[in-house]
């Protein structure tokens, strides 16, 4: 008699786990699909800006262009993409063409500079900027405070009777990183915030916490700096480093 309450016992217990477990699932999979509706499908990133874009002359029949971009995402960045700059004359025909390659972190904007056109501003009417070749990467670190510059001075001297003109200042690496290169752009602005000239230099493996010394040099007074106060002179300097591939 106890042999068969203990069968009947099991038999109920085996049949009441397995409905439980039946039951557990279909719980589990509505609630699956109550997830799956709620949660939107991850969306690609949003393409790069450009906000805006100028060519400068830098000497006779020659000049330089720079233009202006945005990364409006939150996590992705740009380890890579590639530009296209096209130079139009007034009736749309192209006059100069070139090509870079250039990177851009998490809701960075840059200005990106392309030097020696041979072209004079006359026959620039238009900029045309087209960028591809997206090289997507997530990077949730803050970059914004790893470089940093202070102390800039400007200066004008004369070679031959040439006017020159240079700036200098100190980088800091506040990072915890060895980079292999740091890029310092300088863009000159007029009392009219006029983009007057734009120059660049390269420092090679800049150590992390490490204060340096740059100098950046026009060898000539670009047209539009000639005849003009140096104190009238707006200096923006920027630092900076693809930190994406370091991670």
């Amino acid at each position: 008699m106890q042999f068969i309450l203990g069968k009947r016992f099991f038999k109920k217990l085996f049949f009441g786990c397995f409905y439980l477990a039946i039951f557990s699932l279909i719980i589990f999979f509505i609630f699956q699909k109550i997830t799956e509706r709620r949660t939107p499908p991850p969306q690609p990133p949003q393409e790069p800006s450009i906000l805006e874009a100028k060519f400068v002359p830098s000497q006779e029949n020659k000049g330089d262009v720079v233009f202006k971009v945005k990364n409006p995402n939150e996590e992705m960045g740009l380890i890579s993409f590639i530009y296209q700059i096209s130079l139009t004359n007034e009736i749309g025909e192209i006059i100069e063409e070139k090509k870079g390659y250039d990177f851009l972190l998490p809701r960075q904007t840059k200005y990106i500079f392309s030097f020696d056109w041979p072209v004079s501003q006359e026959e620039v009417k238009h900029i045309k900027i087209k960028i591809t070749s997206f090289n997507w990467k997530k990077f949730k670190e803050k970059y914004h405070q790893w470089l940093t510059v202070r102390d800039i001075r400007d200066h004008l001297g004369f070679s031959l009777d040439e006017p020159y003109y240079w700036l200098e200042g100190v980088l800091t690496n506040h990072s915890a990183l060895d980079l292999e290169k740091v890029e310092i752009k300088a863009i000159i602005r007029d009392e009219k915030n006029q983009i007057i000239t734009l120059s660049q230099t390269n420092q090679e493996i800049v150590k992390s916490l490490e204060e340096r010394h740059f100098k950046i040099v026009w060898p000539k007074a670009t047209p539009r700096m000639k005849g003009k106060d140096i104190n009238s002179f707006r200096i923006e300097v920027y630092p900076e480093a693809n930190f994406m591939k370091y991670f």
